[in-house]
């Protein structure tokens, strides 16, 4: 199977949730703050982003593998291709 990036569907929200709380366990260890929003946040949050934002799921085959969320804030012309500039932030999970 080989990996993709597609739009996030309302279904996925719990999925994401499962992934996103795996990669922010270890920050919330380290500062000894268990309730980091990735931590405490509900699929109806994840369900309503969806809907307002940009969502995207990495999967490889039929299984989600990690996600990301924002806004476009520029889309840049590069010799007929289009590039989108985007904000960094990361989660990682062992």
């Amino acid at each position: 199977a080989s990996a993709y990036m597609n739009f996030l569907c309302r279904p996925d929200a719990e999925a994401l949730l499962a992934i996103q709380r795996a990669a922010f366990q270890r920050e919330a260890d380290l500062y000894d703050e268990p309730a980091i929003a990735p931590l405490v946040e509900i699929a109806e949050e994840v369900r309503r982003d969806i809907g307002s934002i940009i969502v995207l799921k990495a999967a490889l085959g039929s299984r989600m593998i990690g996600s990301v969320r924002g806004k476009l804030v520029a889309l840049v012309e590069v010799d007929g291709a289009g590039e989108i500039r985007v904000r960094r932030g990361f989660g990682a999970a062992d």
